[in-house]
């Protein structure tokens, strides 16, 4: 016999997707226990659907940053020098950085 979560008690993802091919396997909605489950289902369906959301957005604007950004080291068959490198982060990324401290 399946063991079934207390009700009330919010289920995990897997937990829900068990209930939920139970459900659909029986092919009877049990209104009193079912609406629960699939209610709790669409809940998490749609934080799932805002956190890629979120995430899409995020990626996105990091991608037009980068895009924006000109490359400002130029590649090359010599090796830069790390005074080279460190004038190409510019003043505040040097400092920042910890490879030159201030006094």
């Amino acid at each position: 016999m399946i063991q079934r979560p207390k009700p009330g008690r919010e289920r995990t993802a897997e937990e829900l997707i068990r209930e939920l091919r139970d459900i659909a396997r029986i092919g009877i909605v049990n209104a009193r226990r079912d609406a629960e489950i699939i209610t709790q289902a669409a809940d998490w369906i749609e934080n799932a659907e805002e956190r890629m959301a979120i995430m899409a957005e995020s990626m996105d604007a990091m991608e037009r940053q980068m895009d924006g950004e000109q490359a400002r080291i130029i590649v090359t068959d010599e090796c830069p020098t790390v005074q080279e490198m460190l004038d190409a982060l510019g003043d505040d990324e040097h400092i920042n950085s910890g490879l030159i401290s201030e006094d």
